[in-house]
């Protein structure tokens, strides 16, 4: 193995717990990334199940849709293809793009 910057730097099979000064044993690592994994999934459902939601009843949220919703807009599309208004988009950069050939930078 190559020498380091740092010569007091543990082997790579050695972990130095915070606790003790001492190797985190494969157990103890593995709960870790468990727990570590739990809470991500933990705080993705509360922001799903529970903040999303209640920002969807505020006033600005709201405005937002109805003007989406005016306009045509889907905002869950997956692709911009399911938006009614794309066709008229795509013409619009299409004419330009005649008019201006070295606008937009495509080889």
């Amino acid at each position: 193995m190559p020498q380091t910057c740092s010569p007091n730097r543990p082997e790579r099979s050695e972990n130095a717990a915070p606790e003790n000064g001492g190797p985190i044993t494969t157990g103890a690592l593995r709960f870790r990334q468990w727990a570590a994994l739990s809470a991500a999934i933990l705080l993705m459902a509360v922001c799903w199940l529970a903040v999303f939601p209640i920002m969807s009843r505020w006033p600005a949220v709201q405005e937002r849709n109805r003007r989406l919703d005016a306009r045509g807009v889907e905002p869950s599309a997956t692709f911009y293809t399911d938006v009614a208004e794309i066709e008229t988009i795509e013409q619009r950069l299409q004419d330009l793009q005649r008019r201006e050939p070295n606008l937009l930078w495509v080889p």
